[in-house]
């Protein structure tokens, strides 16, 4: 198992410095709401999303190397194609909690969730196979969707 830790930069700040070991590998940034990028050792990955329910993309120098599509809108699940050929789905582990479960060829290779209740710290568990970009970009994704839940949890809050 590999594992990677996501801590924020900054009390207010959505990008997460990455860690492995202790040691850092990584950087996401998430600070656009479709839009962002993962750094891995020095290697610069972009993140978009064609249109307004289009998939998100992972891109290298131009050339994709993974999307993911939510199918609804109402549930936390991607499907992750890489380019290599091999595909994953991303799924909330439950309806209680916020870990997530990454699967890969009918086998759960890993879990997403938060190092404690209130903190944005994130730990990703990962089977050894799962590329890192594929691991980061999983992350990225579970990320954003709790930055989203965040901004409507205060949306409604205001109101």
């Amino acid at each position: 198992m590999t594992t990677l830790e996501a801590a924020p930069v900054g009390l207010l700040s959505w990008t997460f410095e990455v860690f492995e070991g202790g040691r850092p590998v990584g950087r996401l940034d998430l600070a656009r709401r479709k839009r962002g990028s993962i750094t891995i050792d020095g290697r610069v990955y972009r993140v978009t999303r064609d249109g307004w329910a289009g998939p998100f993309v992972l891109t290298r120098k131009g050339s994709i190397v993974a999307s993911a599509v939510k199918p609804s809108a109402f549930g936390a699940r991607f499907l992750l194609d890489i380019s290599g050929g091999d595909a994953y789905e991303l799924v909330k582990a439950g309806l209680f909690t916020s870990a997530f479960a990454l699967h890969g060829a009918g086998l759960c290779v890993g879990e997403i969730s938060s190092r404690a209740f209130w903190s944005r710290k994130t730990v990703a568990r990962l089977h050894t196979d799962v590329p890192r970009p594929v691991g980061c970009f999983a992350l990225w994704l579970v990320l954003m969707m709790r930055r989203r839940g965040a901004a409507t949890a205060t949306n409604a809050a205001a109101s």
